[in-house]
């Protein structure tokens, strides 16, 4: 297995008569993602210890564990969304045989896949709501 910043699950279906291979790609966890939410909570440790709550330097790391938990439900919601956007094959778009699923496996990449900037636009817009509520509810 090759490294990368990325991490995905593919699924691979293959058409039973012609051999037409369809692959469905879906985002891990991955050091890019961790690192994002490391780079996100930056911010909200500031605006915590130098705006009006004035809280201890070391609330960073309780920013940190917020990220991870909005970039958790950022996977949720963005797997409920595949399921919609990127469903099984029921038949080959080749011959109309039936199709089957020939198995999962993890993939490393070293560029990221649409589905990794789609987990990472629904990442940033709850951020952006988690923002709007904290800033619009100052203590």
């Amino acid at each position: 297995m090759k490294h990368g910043v990325f991490s995905h699950t593919t699924a691979d279906y293959r058409c039973t008569q012609c051999g037409h291979v369809k692959s469905n790609v879906f985002p891990n966890a991955s050091i890019f993602f961790f690192s994002l939410a490391v780079f996100t909570s930056i911010p909200t440790s500031l605006i915590a210890s130098l705006g009006p709550w004035r809280l201890p330097w070391y609330y960073f790391a309780g920013a940190v564990v917020g990220e991870l938990l909005l970039l958790f439900l950022a996977g949720i919601v963005c797997s409920l969304l595949f399921i919609f956007i990127y469903p099984e094959p029921k038949c080959c778009p080749n011959c109309r045989a039936s199709i089957f699923l020939a198995g999962r496996h993890f993939a490393a990449s070293k560029k990221p896949h649409r589905t990794d900037f789609i987990l990472i636009v629904i990442f940033l817009a709850l951020n952006v709501v988690v923002w709007i509520k904290v800033l619009g509810n100052p203590p």
